[in-house]
């Protein structure tokens, strides 16, 4: 339930923002998925806009899901061999981006604030729990625009910190570690209108 009154007051919040910006310049929207997601058993969808009023920059929100992989688990020792499945079962993010070049092509650095539904289950172990981090993400990437078309990549890659801000008890319980920095890389498919 505290999930969807999120998503409902985020989704209030950026239609406000756009609409404001819209009334005063021009605005380009833009969609994007991640489709390391739908390999990792998840999805995404990421909706972004940008404005004249605020050359350089990109805002947006979205939501995602996946099952990390056991690389990326076993990298705590503290984890490592105990079977662990780990599934962010529904993320929520809001993020910009600041871009080099005024076209929104080339490097560019980004911020993620996200709350994230997490499931963890170990077989071996017998223990499960569910719990919420809030994760704040740096990042860096590179805009590629497909020629001639309306779509691009970008691919980028990030270092966050993730705070257990619900369920901890649960957690703690479980064993299962929970190491607050991580890092990401990936690569998201996009398209302007």
């Amino acid at each position: 339930m505290k999930l969807k009154k999120t998503l409902l007051i985020s989704a209030f919040a950026l239609s406000a923002t756009i609409g404001s910006f819209s009334s005063q310049a021009e605005s380009k929207f833009y969609m994007e998925t991640d489709p390391a997601t739908f390999l990792m058993k998840g999805d995404s969808i990421h909706f972004k806009f940008s404005t004249d009023s605020l050359p350089h920059w990109r805002f947006g929100i979205g939501t995602y899901s996946l099952e990390l992989p056991d690389l990326l688990v076993d990298l705590n020792s503290d984890n490592k061999n105990e079977g662990w499945e780990v599934d962010i079962t529904r993320g929520i993010g809001f993020f910009s981006e600041y871009y080099f070049n005024e076209d929104l092509s080339g490097w560019m650095l980004g911020l993620q604030v996200s709350e994230q539904k997490m499931e963890v289950v170990s077989k071996e172990l017998g223990k499960a729990a569910e719990f919420t981090n809030g994760l704040a993400m740096a990042s860096f990437g590179y805009r590629y625009n497909i020629e001639g078309t309306n779509f691009y990549v970008l691919p980028w890659a990030g270092i966050g910190y993730a705070k257990t801000i619900e369920g901890k008890p649960e957690r703690q319980a479980s064993t299962y570690d929970q190491d607050p920095w991580l890092s990401f890389m990936t690569f998201h498919i996009g398209y302007s209108f």
